[in-house]
């Protein structure tokens, strides 16, 4: 019997350790990131932001650790406590690697709900930032947010 097909082994472990690093390099490829304006990363159940920070190593792979300084990762957790978590997990890890990123944002929300009922519990943006950044409590924002997550769809439920 092959070690990966006994029940709950290796599948957890791929799941947990590789799982969010795959996932990233499908949905993200090799595209090219613009230079002249942010890249949003979203993950509508971020969790600890294992997904994001998987996201983040993939585009250091693939473009370099400068192109971190145009990606804006956003996580939406309706847990308060990996709303909180996560931000602290992400800012840290780029601290003790000495890397800058563009604009970090967690809200703590129900992602099938109302954008508007969804609570900041972070933003923080680079203070060099070539453009301006809107602030992440702004209406227009969360709704942009929900929408480039595919808020219109989740709304049907």
């Amino acid at each position: 019997m092959r070690p990966w097909s006994l029940p709950g082994t290796n599948r957890l472990r791929f799941a947990l350790h590789g799982g969010q690093r795959l996932l990233a390099i499908l949905n993200m490829g090799t595209t090219p990131l613009p230079s002249d304006r942010l890249t949003r990363i979203c993950d509508l159940a971020v969790g600890a932001g294992g997904l994001l920070l998987a996201s983040a190593n993939h585009i250091c792979e693939t473009h370099g650790p400068e192109a971190l300084a145009l990606v804006s990762l956003t996580g939406v957790d309706i847990d308060w406590r990996c709303a909180r978590m996560y931000p602290c997990q992400v800012l840290s890890t780029l601290l003790i690697h000495q890397l800058q990123l563009g604009d970090l944002v967690s809200y703590h929300g129900n992602t099938l709900g109302d954008p508007a009922a969804w609570s900041t519990y972070c933003h923080y943006s680079r203070a060099d930032l070539p453009m301006q950044v809107a602030p992440a409590d702004l209406p227009e924002v969360k709704t942009a947010v929900a929408a480039s997550i595919g808020g219109e769809q989740m709304a049907l439920f």
